[in-house]
């Protein structure tokens, strides 16, 4: 299989596109960019790269070309101040660019599966009805303008899909942290587990604002479950929750780097205390139900936190410029 994935060079697609090659597949990534030194790690050996703008048609034709799946992951993740100053290019890219990857499909490679990836922003801030998000129990209730366009590129997927006789697959992703994040300019802040490995390798203490509690997916197991959905044929016309599907605190993952690096100091911010950990969200959110994905996609987790911890810590170390340190200045 050859798999077009749109803002593949984003961290999400990166952790795909290792997926994919090691499965055997093909794999060409299309995005603006590409991130200096990534794409040299033997990991992504074979990977074709295209650069351009997901809404240019002559560039998505050329992406397409022999292509028998697409992952779209294309899109701006905005802060506050993005959206306030920027909403129409959000608008753009994230609704805008879905219509013309489905319009470029239907034209270039009609027969392909199309994996859209959603995310869990679409739910909005509130609670579920029950004590997790469910793809069918829970309306959809967007509280950013990211989880308005989200909301809005799937409903432009399934339209057009339905319209096109295309096959369609929604993968709404929760919280991603591990491997393949860099510093890309297009999300405000990296997970918190990046940020705290930052700080820790940089040789300052770490203050989390608070435990951080989160159904957390670590990015071999993002990347694994989305090349499932890939391939699954059962999958099609379904939407799926794409989480960990447990709970775990940033906590649990700063002790457990601790006895990796001894030297590494962290607490919870004291009241009035000033953070240098953060998380757009205000609150905890409730996890993602997963039932159905692992109905269709069964999966094993990379393995226990201090495992993930230790891969995690040994890629920052092979990859000193994906994240700029924060030096101790004392």
């Amino acid at each position: 299989m050859r798999v077009l994935v749109t803002g593949g060079t984003g961290f999400v697609g990166l952790s795909l596109a290792e997926c994919l090659l090691a499965q055997g597949h093909g794999v060409r990534l299309l995005a603006p960019s590409a991130p200096a030194g990534l794409l040299e790690d033997p990991a992504l050996s074979g990977v074709e790269v295209r650069l351009g703008d997901i809404r240019d048609r002559d560039t998505l034709a050329e992406a397409m070309g022999g292509v028998d799946a697409v992952a779209h992951l294309a899109a701006i993740t905005p802060d506050k101040a993005y959206e306030t100053e920027n909403p129409m290019s959000v608008v753009d890219v994230n609704a805008g660019g879905t219509a013309s990857l489905m319009h470029g499909v239907a034209l270039h490679a009609p027969k392909a599966r199309i994996l859209l990836v959603s995310s869990v922003a679409v739910y909005g801030t509130g609670d579920p009805v029950g004590n997790r998000w469910d793809e069918v129990a829970d309306p959809l209730a967007p509280a950013s303008l990211y989880g308005i366009t989200k909301q809005a590129a799937e409903q432009l997927a399934r339209y057009l899909a339905r319209l096109n006789g295309l096959d369609l697959v929604i993968g709404r992703l929760g919280p991603v942290f591990g491997p393949w994040e860099h510093a890309s300019g297009v999300r405000p802040f990296l997970s918190p587990h990046t940020q705290a490995l930052a700080l820790a390798l940089a040789g300052q203490e770490v203050v989390l604002p608070r435990a951080l509690a989160g159904d957390w997916l670590y990015s071999r197991d993002a990347g694994r479950a989305l090349a499932g959905l890939l391939s699954a044929g059962e999958a099609s016309g379904g939407i799926f929750n794409v989480g960990a599907g447990a709970i775990s605190r940033v906590s649990d993952w700063c002790a457990a780097l601790s006895k990796l690096l001894p030297e590494l100091r962290w607490r919870l911010a004291e009241p009035g205390d000033a953070a240098n950990v953060h998380l757009t969200l205000a609150r905890d959110r409730a996890p993602l139900a997963v039932n159905r994905l692992h109905a269709l996609v069964p999966l094993r987790p990379s393995g226990s936190l201090a495992d993930c911890v230790r891969d995690h810590l040994a890629w920052m170390e092979s990859h000193p410029n994906a994240v700029p340190l924060r030096r101790n200045e004392h």
